[in-house]
């Protein structure tokens, strides 16, 4: 449901801030509105040879804008809006706000929340920048054969991360997890006094995998900490002494504002406004499980800011590869806005449910 929502809205934030003319000539490169020194007195020279006014001749020289340059930009806007950060920042602020025994949960909840949208990411996120432009069109590629589709396909939905959520999802759902979770036997052997050799040492065997396992896992989340603030930051070089640090949190073109604030204002404000209304009418309606700790996982997920995954999917395609670059860079701002409104999301979502 926030998928859909969010993408509903990022739709519609889409047809607002892509469809000007200005919007266009800033994808392309032009700036009209915005003409260097150098290209006014260029036009003022022009004009008055020509013997016609100089305001707006260097605009009337331009070549003819292709409207449809917005069309990869409007599905990328969709995207920031429906798919926000899922795993790494929802789990670092419930663990601020909840106690331990609830963090367990909650990251169970969160896992179960990724069953449902990594595939839609991975599917319905391809399909949504997957724009053939006309020279893609005017190519004649060989189509692929049905397994060549069905590998791809299938490297694209199962993850290692899905497939880590549907392995626990088999030993915690059946009679398993009373022989291989270490939790299930810490009282003793009870659980596999009952069970052959063989099998006991298959248990035991069980039972170190998941303590290692265990151990690895508590350091995913600094691990993706670190990854996060690594794609973010994206590659650079460090400036030297002599030279002044850019300031990149503050979009200096037409179309970098008007994307940061349209995707920022839908991610970080209208969607977990909206997701709020809808998820207190279906709890008056019984359709969510009575558990404060599940509703706080749910309301989280919706305040996060896009997912660092696009620039990822981005490179998926040729019509939207170019704009995965500029995605990073909107990505950046947009996490640095979301630190007051997440703030702010979490005191009210908090003090509602707890």
């Amino acid at each position: 449901a926030q998928v859909v929502v969010g993408g509903v809205l990022g739709a519609i934030c889409a047809l607002v801030v892509c469809r000007d003319r200005a919007m266009a000539s800033a994808i392309d490169g032009w700036h009209p509105t915005r003409p260097a020194p150098s290209a006014e007195a260029v036009a003022a020279a022009t004009a008055a040879a020509v013997g016609v006014q100089a305001e707006g001749f260097s605009e009337a020289m331009l070549p003819e804008l292709d409207t449809k340059a917005t069309e990869p930009l409007k599905r990328v806007v969709a995207l920031a809006c429906a798919f926000g950060n899922s795993l790494t920042l929802p789990l670092v602020f419930l663990m601020e706000i909840l106690n331990p025994m609830q963090v367990e949960r909650a990251a169970g909840y969160i896992a179960l929340f990724l069953v449902g949208w990594s595939p839609s990411l991975w599917s319905i996120g391809y399909q949504i920048i997957n724009f053939n432009s006309e020279t893609d069109k005017s190519r004649k590629l060989p189509k692929p054969s049905l397994w060549t589709q069905i590998n791809t396909w299938s490297s694209r939905l199962i993850n290692p991360p899905l497939c880590g959520v549907f392995l626990g999802v088999l030993i915690g759902t059946t009679p398993l997890a009373k022989y291989i979770l270490p939790a299930a036997v810490s009282d003793g052997n009870l659980a596999v006094s009952g069970l052959s050799m063989e099998l006991a040492a298959l248990a035991a065997i069980g039972r170190s995998a998941m303590a290692c396992a265990e151990l690895l896992g508590s350091a995913a989340l600094p691990v993706q900490t670190i990854v996060l603030a690594s794609s973010l930051a994206g590659p650079g070089k460090a400036p030297s002494f002599d030279e002044e640090m850019p300031l990149s949190l503050v979009p200096n073109d037409l179309a970098g504002s008007k994307i940061l604030m349209g995707v920022s204002l839908v991610r970080l404000v209208l969607l977990p406004a909206t997701m709020f209304a809808i998820t207190s009418w279906l709890q008056s309606l019984h359709l969510l499980p009575v558990d404060p700790v599940c509703t706080l996982m749910l309301l989280m997920q919706s305040a996060m800011p896009s997912a660092q995954n696009l620039v990822l999917l981005l490179q998926l395609q040729p019509a939207t590869r170019l704009l995965a670059g500029k995605t990073a860079t909107m990505l950046l701002r947009q996490y640095f806005m979301s630190i007051v409104t997440i703030t702010i999301w979490a005191s009210i979502f908090a003090g509602v449910l707890l």
